[in-house]
């Protein structure tokens, strides 16, 4: 795409995330909404190998190899006294900390996905401290979502209870859960009710343990230790699930969550859920719910962005539900207590989900208390929505039982030697039927005297978009005198209002980046803001150089950090959202990699925009999309010439020559990690609806137009166009486009199973659009299609010896027609032989 002004022309780029990619979002546990009841995957993560060390010091050190099975990950667990980590490197490589407590002593999770051969793993501290730190290589891990879920737990100063104990509840079947726990060195771990990693005693300093086990289905886990000194201890635990483990989920997608439980002085604190993650994907929403037993929450931040409270009850026990619109990136959730005159337990837990109305997006509430099994109801507004209930008792009862979906349930305890108050708090959910009606979620009390509140919110999903949308290089003036859309952008601004089912993107480009003649312009404000009404997403251009353009410092006008600084700065108020990086490297070394995602780090955390573009303009290396260097890549952009299906295919990584006879495997790309561009295509060669639907099963964004391009100084490019630049108007078939965009998603899962019902994996389909194979994959594989367009699943024989033998409440031949009208469906193919894993 061409910059502005008298630079020469180059590759452009765009597109985003339209709908969250469904293989890396959090499933929720919900009841099926299918046209068949099918078993649940049947996955594992598998443990290769790990090794601990301890020592003293500002950094400790050991080797580790990872093997070199298929999707592989490591995750580092650090114990210690004094001062928590700063970096965790593997051959160099950085690790990610997932979770963290620090109320008595350290302990955190750090990770790093896809990790090559025998390295070095190197932890460095901030201070001087006794560290135990160990690590496990696993492998059979979902990559793309390799742990959804956290927990942490802690005792307070004086000890509650000395054994380090913790509870999550996992989302997935067949995870693995990992915990780390963390007391004084003067006592000894011992007896894990999980499998022990390590134990190790570094006398007068710090005492670390770990230990794992499986979960065969998605629900409750609990570790557990035995202290032999009364010491207060730190604990953390975390999911890790398992590659291609993907029951079905409502259109609002739950992208994590997190847990933590312990004790707070009677003082006003703070209460902190380390490096929460926002989630990624539309129309996101933070809810943290909390319970006490003797203090409510004064204020709750993440990131230090101030939450707003939903709904509170504290007639007996304090329960409340608190939440942010549109969160972004990763921050620490902290919860400042009221205070009062006694020690208080809590229980605190927060969501991240997004697809949730940015409007309205907690359109109805209930609170309530009693005494017995705790209750609560709503009258619910919408179908496709959610309920979510927060009660809260006495920590003499347990609750169990829920009539809504478990995601917590927490008991923080006492002994008989520290008779406190305490408290037991849980939370639970339930997906709103297809009609609007009233929806309860009740638990059972195991002391019916005891006295309870309980809370409950819905959340308001958005309306489906189409499963692809437009992508738009807008790069003409905003306006025609003041407060008046020019031509082109008014042509926008009404097709998104006259087909508001398809996303549809905007990239400005005032003068090759941030900066026109006047910065700010007072009309890129309105034009931003009108475009950010009608619903359209609007991106600012810039340029890399193939990543040799200087990305730092701000406050260099030549930099590409001033560019998104300045977009951010001047734009973000009016509903700029992003920002799209032409000249993307189609080349690839560790400059580049590091210098893409130190860009889009720049993007989403320090400016809190939420899309982050390349454009190469042509195949480039996938790492880019693995590594989060690029949140989506426009794999084309070409004159007179539109891409072939054979084109996409190879650009987008998702169809291979496979060991099959019908030779295609899916790599397990979202296909809303790419785009592509045509400029200069006649009316004779635009392409029809069916070839347009076909496109849509490849990209999550497409423009084509027939903009010739302009010769310098030739109308209709306006100054301070010049060369080539095929942007400078709206492409005439923008309303054909759309209009052929215009339908609901809908999300096909296809599960596989032997003669016994035993879910089974890797049998390949094959998928037919109008003749045309599209990105296909191995069973369970979850395809997103457009509702009320046919589609053709044609299932290979697993083996010689394990052969499809008919689809379960379908039909017995091979290749199956699928036309789905709602969200969600799931088919299950019947596997007969004695071959059948």
């Amino acid at each position: 795409m061409q910059k502005n002004g008298t630079k020469t022309l180059s590759i452009f780029v765009m597109a985003v995330l339209v709908l969250v990619p469904v293989l890396q979002s959090l499933p929720l546990n919900l009841p099926s909404l299918l046209p068949e009841a099918s078993a649940q995957p049947w996955y594992s993560v598998s443990l290769q190998s790990h090794n601990s060390t301890s020592t003293n010091g500002t950094s400790a050190s050991f080797n580790l190899n990872v093997g070199t099975n298929t999707d592989r990950l490591l995750v580092v667990a650090i114990e210690a006294n004094n001062y928590s980590a700063s970096s965790v490197t593997f051959g160099g490589k950085s690790l990610i900390r997932v979770a963290k407590s620090f109320h008595n002593d350290d302990t955190e999770f750090w990770y790093l996905t896809n990790p090559n051969g025998t390295n070095t793993v190197k932890v460095n501290m901030n201070g001087n401290t006794g560290i135990v730190a160990g690590a496990y290589a696993f492998y059979g891990v979902d990559e793309g979502n390799p742990i959804p879920t956290t927990a942490t737990n802690h005792t307070y100063s004086t000890p509650i209870n000395a054994n380090p104990h913790i509870s999550l509840n996992t989302e997935y079947s067949n995870s693995e859960v990992v915990d780390s726990a963390s007391t004084y060195g003067g006592g000894s771990l011992s007896s894990p009710t999980c499998t022990q990693g390590w134990e190790i005693k570094n006398t007068k300093q710090v005492t670390g343990a770990s230990s794992y086990t499986n979960q065969a289905s998605a629900g409750a886990v609990k570790c557990q230790w035995t202290n032999s000194v009364s010491n207060p201890w730190d604990d953390a635990a975390i999911e890790i699930k398992a590659a291609g483990s993907q029951p079905q989920s409502s259109p609002i997608i739950l992208n994590g969550k997190s847990t933590d439980s312990g004790w707070v002085p009677a003082t006003s604190a703070h209460v902190t859920l380390y490096n929460f993650t926002a989630g990624t994907g539309n129309n996101r929403l933070l809810v943290v719910g909390i319970a006490s037993d003797s203090q409510s929450a004064n204020s709750v931040t993440f990131g230090g962005t101030t939450l707003t409270k939903a709904v509170s009850s504290f007639v007996n026990n304090d329960a409340e539900f608190w939440y942010l619109k549109n969160p972004t990136g990763n921050g620490n959730i902290v919860v400042t207590m009221s205070g009062g005159s006694e020690l208080a337990s809590y229980v605190i837990g927060a969501y991240a989900f997004a697809n949730v109305n940015q409007t309205t997006p907690i359109p109805t509430t209930n609170s309530t208390n009693g005494n017995g099994n705790p209750s609560v109801s709503i009258k619910t507004a919408s179908p496709n929505d959610l309920i979510f209930d927060q009660p809260s008792i006495y920590g003499g009862s347990k609750l169990s039982n829920p009539t809504c979906l478990q995601q917590w349930d927490s008991n923080v305890q006492t002994t008989s030697s520290f008779p406190v108050s305490k408290i037991t708090g849980a939370s639970s959910m339930m997906l709103v039927p297809v009609s609007s009606t009233t929806v309860t979620c009740s638990w059972t009390n195991s002391i019916s005297t005891n006295t309870w509140d309980d809370v409950a919110i819905e959340l308001k999903g958005v309306s489906l978009t189409a499963s692809t949308g437009i992508l738009i290089p807008l790069y003409s003036y905003p306006t025609n005198g003041t407060n008046t859309l020019s031509t082109y952008w008014n042509s926008v601004y009404q097709t998104k209002l006259s087909y508001p089912l398809v996303p549809i993107f905007a990239i400005i480009n005032p003068d090759s980046g941030s900066c026109g003649s006047t910065c700010p312009d007072t009309n890129y404000e309105y034009g931003i803001s009108q475009l950010n009404k009608s619903g359209v997403t609007v991106l600012g251009y810039t340029y890399t150089a193939q990543g040799t353009r200087t990305f730092a410092p701000v406050t260099s006008a030549k930099s590409l950090e001033n560019d998104t600084s300045n977009y951010t700065k001047w734009y973000k108020p009016y509903g700029l959202n992003g920002i799209n990086f032409d000249e993307y490297a189609t080349t690839i070394n560790s400059h580049q990699e590091v210098y893409y995602s130190n860009a889009t780090k720049n993007v989403h955390i320090t400016n809190g925009l939420t899309y982050s573009f390349g454009n190469p303009g042509a195949k480039t290396f996938s790492t880019y999309i693995n590594s989060g260097s690029a949140d989506l890549l426009d794999i084309w952009e070409d004159n007179v010439t539109l891409p072939s299906y054979q084109n996409l295919a190879g650009n987008t990584y998702s169809q291979w020559t496979g060991s099959g006879s019908l030779g295609t495997t899916d790599l397990g790309f979202d296909k809303h990690n790419f785009s592509f561009l045509s400029w200069n295509i006649t009316k004779a060669n635009f392409p029809n609806n069916a070839t347009l639907g076909n496109y849509s099963n490849f990209v999550g964004l497409f423009y084509i137009t027939d903009n010739t391009g302009c010769a310098p100084n030739v109308s209709p490019c306006p100054p301070p166009h010049q060369g080539v630049n095929p942007w400078n108007t709206t492409s005439t078939y923008l309303t054909n486009m759309t209009k052929a965009l215009n339908h609901p998603s809908s999300i096909i899962t296809i599960n596989s199973t032997d003669s016994s019902g035993k879910p089974i994996t890797g049998a390949f389909v094959q998928i037919n659009q109008t003749n045309q194979t599209i990105p296909s994959g191995f069973s369970p594989y979850s395809f997103q299609g457009t509702q009320t367009i046919k589609y053709l699943f044609t299932p290979e024989n697993y083996s010689s010896t394990c052969t499809f033998h008919n689809w379960k409440n379908g039909p017995s031949t091979a290749t199956r027609t699928i036309i789905v009208n709602s969200t969600s469906a799931a088919f299950t193919l019947n596997y007969i032989g004695s071959g059948c894993p």
